[in-house]
């Protein structure tokens, strides 16, 4: 049962780490998107 229960555990942290570190790259993308805008380097 104890054995289970650490599947269980260790799954979740899997899939919370990777949505997080999706929302990080996200945030990344549209921050540099932003900042070339601000510097005139559309195109």
């Amino acid at each position: 049962m104890w054995n289970l229960i650490m599947h269980f555990l260790a799954f979740t942290g899997d899939i919370s780490a990777g949505v997080v570190v999706m929302c990080i790259l996200r945030g990344g993308k549209r921050a540099d998107e932003e900042f070339e805008q601000m510097q005139g380097g559309a195109g």
